[in-house]
């Protein structure tokens, strides 16, 4: 009946990842009579957004009827493959409505540089687009120019773990006794570990992402030097 996809403000097409800045798809649908119990419905993702973000679970919203009922289940089949399988309630029901809110985020492994991208879902034969800019943070530098930048890459709620990735780019400078450090301003685990820390050298022709994204078992960009 009606779809769109809005940006994070909506003053403007700018999309800033590094600040948790992403596009929400919204559908309304009015449904015809004979959709049964089991009956399903896909919609496709390009390839510069996903449903997660950092997080390491794959789920997505319940649709639900304006009483609150769920009407269908969300799962994600593939990466960028949505799957939306009708419950008990649609049984012998007519003019069924619903509306489905769902958060896309720029994925910094597609999405590696700053630029125009565009967004589109894909429902059948119906595709909608959003143009969008992307920008990305700099990073912090010191007075020598050293650029540090860091994204968190995933998070785990569950297990209380998440990942980072951090450049340390000394801008063609040789740099001695350099110590990193970092720590969580707020919250902790009970007994937790020491984090496990990996240094890698950038050994590739090409420059490093901007998305803050690094493909380390790739041995002709990366080096282990921990």
């Amino acid at each position: 009946e009606g779809s769109e996809i809005v940006g994070h403000k909506q003053d403007t097409n700018v999309v800033n990842p590094h600040n948790a800045e992403r596009v929400t798809l919204k559908y309304k649908w009015k449904f015809g009579e004979g959709i049964k119990e089991g009956d399903y419905f896909d919609f496709t993702l390009s390839d510069n957004v996903e449903t997660h973000g950092i997080s390491t679970l794959r789920k997505v919203p319940e649709i639900k009827s304006t009483d609150g009922q769920v009407m269908a289940i969300g799962e994600v089949v593939e990466e960028r493959k949505i799957r939306y399988t009708f419950k008990e309630y649609v049984k012998d029901k007519k003019d069924l409505t619903a509306e489905l809110s769902l958060n896309l985020f720029i994925d910094p492994t597609t999405v590696t540089k700053q630029g125009k991208q565009k967004v589109e879902v894909t429902l059948g034969d119906k595709t909608i687009r959003k143009r969008v800019h992307i920008k990305y943070l700099d990073g912090v530098k010191d007075k020598w120019v050293v650029t540090v930048n860091g994204r968190i890459d995933t998070l785990n709620k569950e297990d209380g773990k998440f990942s980072h990735f951090a450049y340390i780019k000394p801008n063609n400078r040789s740099l001695s006794s350099v110590t990193v450090t970092g720590q969580v301003t707020s919250g902790h685990k009970q007994n937790a570990n020491n984090p496990t820390v990996k240094v890698y050298k950038h050994i590739g022709s090409d420059e490093l992402a901007e998305s803050v994204y690094a493909k380390l078992d790739d041995a002709s960009k990366f080096e282990d030097v921990t």
